[in-house]
Protein backbone atom coordinates (compact mmCIF):
# COMPACT_ATOMS: atom_id res chain seq x y z
CA UNK A 1 0.00 0.00 0.00
CA UNK A 2 2.92 2.19 0.21
CA UNK A 3 3.82 3.19 -2.75
CA UNK A 4 6.11 6.03 -2.63
CA UNK A 5 7.83 3.73 -0.55
CA UNK A 6 7.80 6.43 2.67
CA UNK A 7 8.27 3.74 4.92
CA UNK A 8 5.04 5.17 6.90
CA UNK A 9 1.37 3.19 6.61
CA UNK A 10 -2.01 4.44 7.73
CA UNK A 11 -4.32 1.60 7.99
CA UNK A 12 -7.93 0.70 10.15
CA UNK A 13 -7.60 -2.51 11.96
CA UNK A 14 -10.80 -3.58 10.07
CA UNK A 15 -8.93 -2.87 6.90
CA UNK A 16 -6.05 -5.46 7.84
CA UNK A 17 -8.59 -7.59 8.98
CA UNK A 18 -10.24 -7.72 5.89
CA UNK A 19 -6.59 -7.84 3.81
CA UNK A 20 -5.07 -10.61 5.93
CA UNK A 21 -8.53 -12.09 6.43
CA UNK A 22 -7.82 -12.82 9.87
CA UNK A 23 -9.54 -11.27 13.28
CA UNK A 24 -9.01 -7.72 14.61
CA UNK A 25 -7.54 -9.35 17.81
CA UNK A 26 -5.40 -11.36 15.32
CA UNK A 27 -4.06 -8.34 13.97
CA UNK A 28 -3.41 -6.26 17.43
CA UNK A 29 -1.10 -9.41 18.18
CA UNK A 30 0.41 -9.43 14.55
CA UNK A 31 1.31 -5.44 15.75
CA UNK A 32 2.82 -6.48 19.24
CA UNK A 33 5.28 -9.15 17.85
CA UNK A 34 5.82 -6.69 14.73
CA UNK A 35 7.33 -3.96 17.37
CA UNK A 36 8.75 -6.56 19.56
CA UNK A 37 10.86 -7.88 16.67
CA UNK A 38 11.90 -4.62 15.24
CA UNK A 39 9.67 -4.94 11.98
CA UNK A 40 7.75 -1.96 13.01
CA UNK A 41 9.90 0.90 14.53
CA UNK A 42 6.89 2.65 16.04
CA UNK A 43 3.06 2.47 15.94
CA UNK A 44 0.79 5.37 17.12
CA UNK A 45 -3.10 3.75 17.53
CA UNK A 46 -5.68 7.25 16.70
CA UNK A 47 -8.29 5.87 19.34
CA UNK A 48 -10.36 4.99 16.77
CA UNK A 49 -9.34 1.81 15.59
CA UNK A 50 -6.73 3.17 13.10
CA UNK A 51 -2.95 2.91 13.45
CA UNK A 52 -0.19 5.37 12.10
CA UNK A 53 2.46 2.40 11.24
CA UNK A 54 6.19 3.49 10.74
CA UNK A 55 8.11 0.30 9.78
CA UNK A 56 11.94 -0.97 9.33
CA UNK A 57 13.06 -1.08 6.20
CA UNK A 58 13.74 -4.95 4.54
CA UNK A 59 17.47 -3.81 4.16
CA UNK A 60 17.94 -3.03 7.81
CA UNK A 61 16.33 -5.41 9.49
CA UNK A 62 17.79 -8.26 7.28
CA UNK A 63 21.49 -6.41 8.38
CA UNK A 64 19.29 -6.70 11.95
CA UNK A 65 18.73 -10.78 11.64
CA UNK A 66 21.74 -11.89 9.55
CA UNK A 67 19.61 -12.72 6.48
CA UNK A 68 19.10 -12.22 3.03
CA UNK A 69 16.31 -10.64 0.84
CA UNK A 70 15.71 -14.57 -0.75
CA UNK A 71 12.79 -14.36 -3.41
CA UNK A 72 11.67 -10.96 -4.48
CA UNK A 73 8.29 -11.35 -6.26
CA UNK A 74 5.24 -9.12 -7.12
CA UNK A 75 1.72 -10.56 -6.18
CA UNK A 76 -1.95 -9.56 -6.54
CA UNK A 77 -3.33 -7.78 -3.00
CA UNK A 78 -5.95 -10.77 -2.50
CA UNK A 79 -3.23 -13.05 -2.15
CA UNK A 80 -1.46 -11.58 0.95
CA UNK A 81 -3.59 -13.49 3.21
CA UNK A 82 -1.64 -16.56 2.11
CA UNK A 83 2.08 -15.10 2.60
CA UNK A 84 3.49 -18.43 3.46
CA UNK A 85 2.34 -20.08 -0.06
CA UNK A 86 3.06 -17.45 -2.01
CA UNK A 87 6.91 -17.65 -0.17
CA UNK A 88 7.17 -21.13 -1.04
CA UNK A 89 5.77 -20.11 -4.83
CA UNK A 90 8.59 -17.19 -5.07
CA UNK A 91 11.19 -19.69 -4.13
CA UNK A 92 10.85 -22.43 -6.05
CA UNK A 93 10.53 -20.17 -9.07
CA UNK A 94 13.55 -18.05 -8.41
CA UNK A 95 15.35 -21.63 -7.62
CA UNK A 96 13.78 -22.59 -11.00
CA UNK A 97 15.12 -19.75 -12.83
CA UNK A 98 19.12 -19.81 -11.44
CA UNK A 99 19.03 -23.50 -12.32
CA UNK A 100 17.95 -22.84 -15.69
CA UNK A 101 20.57 -19.88 -16.01
CA UNK A 102 23.34 -22.35 -14.35
CA UNK A 103 22.75 -25.40 -17.18
CA UNK A 104 22.83 -22.72 -19.96
CA UNK A 105 26.51 -21.57 -18.62
CA UNK A 106 27.33 -25.02 -18.25
CA UNK A 107 26.02 -25.49 -21.72
CA UNK A 108 27.43 -22.75 -22.97
CA UNK A 109 31.36 -23.91 -21.13
CA UNK A 110 31.54 -27.93 -22.50
CA UNK A 111 30.49 -26.74 -26.14
CA UNK A 112 27.27 -29.33 -25.15
CA UNK A 113 24.46 -30.10 -27.53
CA UNK A 114 22.28 -29.95 -24.90
CA UNK A 115 19.41 -28.24 -24.46
CA UNK A 116 17.23 -26.35 -22.01
CA UNK A 117 13.54 -27.24 -21.43
CA UNK A 118 11.60 -23.33 -22.58
CA UNK A 119 9.48 -23.75 -20.08
CA UNK A 120 7.52 -20.16 -21.17
CA UNK A 121 6.56 -22.56 -24.24
CA UNK A 122 6.26 -25.71 -21.72
CA UNK A 123 3.28 -24.20 -19.86
CA UNK A 124 1.58 -21.97 -22.97
CA UNK A 125 2.12 -24.11 -25.49
CA UNK A 126 2.80 -27.87 -24.66
CA UNK A 127 0.71 -28.66 -21.41
CA UNK A 128 -2.62 -29.24 -22.42
CA UNK A 129 -2.28 -29.17 -26.18
CA UNK A 130 -2.53 -32.15 -28.54
CA UNK A 131 0.21 -30.92 -30.13
CA UNK A 132 2.88 -31.79 -27.24
CA UNK A 133 4.93 -33.92 -28.90
CA UNK A 134 7.46 -32.60 -31.07
CA UNK A 135 10.57 -30.48 -30.65
CA UNK A 136 11.81 -32.75 -27.99
CA UNK A 137 8.70 -33.12 -25.90
CA UNK A 138 7.80 -37.08 -25.93
CA UNK A 139 4.64 -36.05 -24.53
CA UNK A 140 2.32 -35.08 -21.73
CA UNK A 141 0.95 -37.49 -18.30
CA UNK A 142 -1.18 -36.16 -15.63
CA UNK A 143 1.94 -36.05 -13.49
CA UNK A 144 4.91 -36.12 -15.72
CA UNK A 145 6.15 -33.98 -18.76
CA UNK A 146 8.23 -36.42 -20.89
CA UNK A 147 11.46 -35.33 -22.90
CA UNK A 148 13.55 -36.95 -25.02
CA UNK A 149 17.45 -37.28 -23.80
CA UNK A 150 18.78 -33.96 -25.83
CA UNK A 151 17.46 -32.64 -22.68
CA UNK A 152 19.02 -31.08 -19.26
CA UNK A 153 17.51 -31.67 -16.51
CA UNK A 154 16.22 -28.10 -14.77
CA UNK A 155 14.45 -27.01 -11.45
CA UNK A 156 15.09 -27.31 -7.85
CA UNK A 157 14.63 -29.54 -5.00
CA UNK A 158 12.25 -29.05 -2.32
CA UNK A 159 14.77 -29.70 0.25
CA UNK A 160 16.88 -26.83 -1.26
CA UNK A 161 13.06 -24.67 -1.77
CA UNK A 162 12.74 -25.66 2.29
CA UNK A 163 16.79 -24.87 3.03
CA UNK A 164 16.09 -21.38 1.83
CA UNK A 165 12.62 -20.55 3.50
CA UNK A 166 14.28 -22.45 6.73
CA UNK A 167 11.85 -24.71 6.67
CA UNK A 168 11.57 -28.59 6.72
CA UNK A 169 10.83 -30.69 3.49
CA UNK A 170 7.59 -31.38 4.51
CA UNK A 171 6.19 -28.37 5.09
CA UNK A 172 7.17 -27.00 1.46
CA UNK A 173 5.60 -29.99 0.32
CA UNK A 174 2.71 -29.34 1.61
CA UNK A 175 2.30 -25.55 0.81
CA UNK A 176 3.31 -26.92 -3.08
CA UNK A 177 0.75 -29.49 -2.95
CA UNK A 178 -2.37 -28.86 -5.40
CA UNK A 179 -4.02 -31.30 -3.00
CA UNK A 180 -3.55 -29.78 0.11
CA UNK A 181 -4.38 -26.13 -1.76
CA UNK A 182 -8.07 -27.19 -3.04
CA UNK A 183 -8.79 -28.19 0.22
CA UNK A 184 -8.15 -24.77 1.78
CA UNK A 185 -9.66 -23.14 -1.29
CA UNK A 186 -6.00 -21.50 -2.72
CA UNK A 187 -4.76 -20.79 -6.27
CA UNK A 188 -4.00 -24.26 -7.75
CA UNK A 189 -0.14 -24.70 -9.52
CA UNK A 190 0.73 -25.24 -12.81
CA UNK A 191 3.62 -28.01 -12.18
CA UNK A 192 4.94 -31.34 -13.44
CA UNK A 193 7.70 -33.32 -13.13
CA UNK A 194 9.92 -33.57 -15.43
CA UNK A 195 10.99 -36.89 -16.80
CA UNK A 196 14.05 -37.12 -19.53
CA UNK A 197 14.47 -40.36 -21.46
CA UNK A 198 17.65 -42.51 -20.86
CA UNK A 199 20.42 -43.32 -23.00
CA UNK A 200 19.99 -46.87 -21.57
CA UNK A 201 17.94 -49.34 -22.61
CA UNK A 202 14.44 -50.30 -20.69
CA UNK A 203 16.10 -54.07 -20.22
CA UNK A 204 19.20 -52.75 -18.73
CA UNK A 205 16.65 -51.40 -15.32
CA UNK A 206 16.81 -54.95 -13.54
CA UNK A 207 20.52 -55.08 -13.92
CA UNK A 208 20.69 -51.24 -12.27
CA UNK A 209 18.77 -52.26 -9.72
CA UNK A 210 20.17 -55.37 -8.89
CA UNK A 211 23.94 -53.40 -8.77
CA UNK A 212 22.35 -50.85 -6.95
CA UNK A 213 21.15 -53.04 -4.18
CA UNK A 214 24.27 -55.43 -4.28
CA UNK A 215 26.28 -51.80 -3.64
CA UNK A 216 24.90 -51.08 -0.80
CA UNK A 217 25.23 -47.43 -1.43
CA UNK A 218 22.19 -45.34 -0.81
CA UNK A 219 22.96 -42.73 -3.51
CA UNK A 220 23.04 -45.41 -6.16
CA UNK A 221 20.06 -46.61 -4.58
CA UNK A 222 17.81 -43.83 -5.07
CA UNK A 223 19.65 -43.02 -8.62
CA UNK A 224 18.10 -46.49 -10.06
CA UNK A 225 14.55 -46.06 -8.10
CA UNK A 226 14.76 -42.91 -10.06
CA UNK A 227 14.59 -44.73 -12.92
CA UNK A 228 11.31 -46.16 -14.41
CA UNK A 229 9.35 -47.44 -18.08
CA UNK A 230 7.06 -45.91 -19.67
CA UNK A 231 5.14 -46.16 -22.86
CA UNK A 232 4.67 -42.65 -24.25
CA UNK A 233 2.91 -42.22 -27.79
CA UNK A 234 3.38 -45.85 -28.66
CA UNK A 235 7.21 -45.88 -28.03
CA UNK A 236 8.44 -47.68 -24.57
CA UNK A 237 11.20 -45.87 -23.23
CA UNK A 238 13.35 -45.47 -20.07
CA UNK A 239 13.10 -42.38 -18.26
CA UNK A 240 14.90 -40.84 -15.25
CA UNK A 241 12.52 -38.72 -13.16
CA UNK A 242 14.03 -35.33 -12.07
CA UNK A 243 12.78 -32.38 -9.84
CA UNK A 244 9.46 -30.51 -10.43
CA UNK A 245 8.90 -27.77 -12.84
CA UNK A 246 6.55 -24.51 -11.71
CA UNK A 247 4.26 -21.83 -13.20
CA UNK A 248 3.13 -19.53 -10.53
CA UNK A 249 0.62 -17.40 -12.82
CA UNK A 250 -0.19 -14.81 -10.24
CA UNK A 251 3.32 -14.00 -9.12
CA UNK A 252 5.85 -11.95 -10.68
CA UNK A 253 9.37 -11.99 -9.77
CA UNK A 254 11.54 -9.10 -9.46
CA UNK A 255 15.47 -8.94 -9.40
CA UNK A 256 15.66 -5.65 -7.44
CA UNK A 257 19.88 -5.47 -8.32
CA UNK A 258 19.89 -2.07 -6.12
CA UNK A 259 18.63 -3.30 -3.10
CA UNK A 260 20.40 -6.44 -3.04
CA UNK A 261 23.81 -4.04 -3.71
CA UNK A 262 23.00 -2.12 -0.69
CA UNK A 263 22.35 -5.05 1.61
CA UNK A 264 25.53 -6.61 0.30
CA UNK A 265 27.60 -3.19 0.99
CA UNK A 266 25.48 -3.04 4.48
CA UNK A 267 26.97 -6.33 5.22
CA UNK A 268 30.31 -5.84 4.00
CA UNK A 269 30.79 -2.25 6.53
CA UNK A 270 28.82 -4.38 9.53
CA UNK A 271 32.02 -7.20 9.04
CA UNK A 272 34.84 -4.25 8.93
CA UNK A 273 32.94 -2.63 12.03
CA UNK A 274 33.28 -5.95 13.81
CA UNK A 275 36.88 -7.11 12.82
CA UNK A 276 37.76 -3.08 13.84
CA UNK A 277 36.14 -3.62 17.39
CA UNK A 278 37.96 -7.01 17.81
CA UNK A 279 41.20 -5.32 16.53
CA UNK A 280 41.14 -2.48 19.32
CA UNK A 281 39.80 -5.32 22.14
CA UNK A 282 42.86 -7.35 21.36
CA UNK A 283 45.22 -4.61 21.31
Amino acid sequence: MDKPGSGNISITLQQASEYLERSPSTIRAYIHNALRKGVFQRVQNDGNGKYHIHYTSDVKLCVRLGIGLGAIARAPMNRVSNLKFLAAEATAEAIQKRSLHHAAKQISKTNSDKRIPDLDKIFTEVIGSEKSAGRGYLGMGTRCLYLDSSFVPVGGKQETIADSLDRCRSTVNRRLSNTYRLNRHLPLLQKRQLAIASEMPTRALPILRDEALMSGNLDEFNFAQRHFPKNVNGHLNLFMAHTNIYNCSDIELTRQRHKRSRLSRAFDLKKLKKSETAGTSAS
